[in-house]
């Protein structure tokens, strides 16, 4: 991402028809039971907690550019989820399947969404336990404040194997004064999801980090899309992908 918008506008990837990724979704709070409809399936490496309120989630994430296969993707993020007020039990466990709001935000390398194989800064929104899903800004949402920065951007330098490694700083947090869940990259703000659209999201109730990979075992066979660096500790990777 480079480049610098005129005063008063703001940087919009442009999107198409063809940008839809609707056969197969990302399922974060399914994460549970790690399977989608039909064959499709996803396989994470999460890190969590279930004990809010939370007021956001931040990550250093290390930045690769893994083999995906043509309709499957690799993503590495984070999440902040929650549900209804009157739902919330502070300090104890929340079911994933229970979650109304999901706020994700990392990089992915999605071929089928943006049409190549770069690491892009990608952002998805859940409301109404799932009767509402959106990427980016599907759904007319999200307010995108920054003049420099753009959800769908690439992110570069990529880390090389057995070279330097490239990290970025991602975080979403709520504004202490209104009810607003803010994204942010490399500790500059993007731009926010506004009360009106999450209106009853007052705090997460789970905090997720992590990794997953849409496996539709192409070819009958277990996919070749990567996670990460798509390589094992063993080999000595010693920045891991998040």
């Amino acid at each position: 991402m480079s480049g610098t918008c005129p005063e008063g506008t703001v940087p919009i990837r442009r999107t198409s028809q063809t940008n839809n990724i609707s056969g197969f979704s990302f399922p974060f709070a399914q994460l549970v039971q790690m399977n989608v409809a039909g064959s499709q399936q996803t396989e994470a490496v999460v890190d969590y907690s279930t004990r809010g309120p939370y007021l956001g989630a931040t990550a250093t994430v290390t930045i690769w550019d893994p083999h995906v296969e043509p309709n499957e993707y690799s993503n590495t993020f984070i999440m902040v989820g929650g549900v209804e007020p009157n739902k919330m039990r502070h300090g104890t466990n929340v079911p994933f399947i229970n979650l109304n709001y999901q706020i994700a935000f990392g990089w992915i390398v999605s071929p089928a969404y943006y049409h190549d194989s770069l690491p892009r800064l990608h952002l998805y929104l859940t409301l109404n336990g799932g009767d509402t899903n959106c990427m980016n800004y599907e759904c007319n949402l999200f307010v995108h404040t920054n003049n420099t920065i753009t959800l769908g951007g690439s992110v570069s330098p990529i880390s090389t194997m057995g070279g330097p490694t490239s990290h970025i700083d991602i975080e979403i947090h709520r504004d202490l004064d209104d009810i607003k869940w803010w994204v942010s990259y490399n500790h500059v703000a993007i731009g926010y999801f506004p009360s009106e659209a999450v209106d009853r999201f007052y705090y997460g109730s789970l905090n997720m980090r992590g990794a997953i990979v849409l496996n539709t075992k192409p070819r009958g066979k277990h996919t070749s899309t990567q996670m990460g660096s798509g390589r094992f500790p063993i080999e000595g990777i010693v920045s891991p992908p998040i």
